[in-house]
């Protein structure tokens, strides 16, 4: 079962959940989107894969997280992390002349969720930011792209700026999660929230991107708010200080990972800017990418490397010859 069948709902794979109960065969489930979030709890994605006796559980975070959270469910837990698809994302374009110097498309992470920042900052940081060098920037957390587009867009970047997906804190009961959507609730009074039907909500996902992003937008705000984006309107640093700044600091159990966006841009031999963090192992701090300090006090200086031709043709090459080698899918699955 691929990551697709959990991300974001369980809708299809509870529809499967008796032919998956009377299988003959072996069960290996991906999981999507491990993090913990208002409009999807990780327990219940636990909860229904412990249901259906899965023998085996791909995680893309780091093993030890994964064997925290899929401890109850009795199956084996092995660490599959994305990987590089060279048959899409490969150099096709000169990558000296790039017209775009930092190029971005992603979305705002649900921050108070994930007692996170770390996205938003950076986002904000490098769109706002006058650089000491004159910098050609295309950074938009509003319009998608499909994959080849997103190909192409990387191929049109000498750079992109990123960090580890995911949040800090994990937990596989969602225990922070469901706090703040209460005190939420508690303190908000006027807020009707709408918990979709499994048959709507399915309606919902086969529209185009364009049609979902205006329902949204609709339903984030106000005093009608689906489930799902509760909190958009809350201060971070409120809700840090009231849930997160009591928890441990780095956590037993980090909920970051890397993620299929940084196969992509090493595809395309685009340089990576991103705050300093494990990603898995597989990616090293100004080997692979040039790493940001978590307050981001570096960002011109990185910026600086970035823009020398010779350094970032000796990184780029480098991370692409080492993923092609080591990190594509060919090589998840051997």
């Amino acid at each position: 079962m691929l990551h697709s069948v959990n991300a974001n709902n369980l809708i299809y794979f509870r529809k499967i959940i008796p032919a998956l109960l009377n299988r003959k065969g072996v069960v290996l489930s991906f999981v999507g989107n491990e993090l913990n979030l208002p409009g999807i709890r990780l327990s219940d994605k636990i909860a229904t894969l412990k249901e259906i006796n899965t023998e085996i559980i791909a995680t893309q975070l780091l093993h030890a997280t994964g064997e925290y959270l899929y401890s109850d469910t009795g199956a084996q837990v092995i660490a599959v992390p994305h990987a590089l698809n060279p048959r899409v994302f490969s150099p096709s374009e000169d990558l000296q002349n790039r017209p775009i110097d930092i190029g971005l498309r992603s979305f705002r992470y649900p921050a108070i969720f994930l007692g996170d920042q770390d996205r938003n900052r950076l986002i904000d940081y490098f769109t706002l930011e006058n650089f000491d060098k004159v910098l050609t920037k295309d950074i938009s957390v509003e319009n998608r792209l499909e994959r080849n587009e997103w190909a192409a867009f990387l191929n049109a970047s000498k750079s992109t700026i990123s960090n580890e997906a995911g949040g800090h804190w994990v937990e596989k009961d969602d225990t922070t999660t469901t706090a703040i959507k209460s005190w939420i609730n508690d303190c908000s009074g006027n807020s009707i929230q709408i918990s979709t039907s499994p048959f709507f909500r399915s309606l919902v996902h086969k529209l185009p991107w364009s049609y979902r992003a205006k329902l949204i937008k609709i339903f984030s705000r106000g005093h009608f708010q689906h489930e799902a984006l509760v909190g958009g309107d809350e201060d971070f640093d409120t809700i840090f200080e009231k849930f997160y700044a009591h928890l441990p600091f780095p956590p037993e159990h980090s909920g970051k990972c890397i993620s299929s966006r940084h196969f992509d841009a090493a595809g395309t031999k685009t340089c990576q800017i991103m705050i300093e963090g494990r990603f898995n192992d597989i990616l090293k701090a100004d080997l692979h990418y040039i790493a940001l300090s978590p307050d981001l006090s570096n960002a011109n200086e990185a910026v600086e490397k970035m823009m020398d031709w010779e350094f970032r043709k000796s990184m780029t090459e480098r991370t692409y010859d080492y993923m092609l080698a080591n990190h594509t899918y060919d090589n998840r699955m051997a």
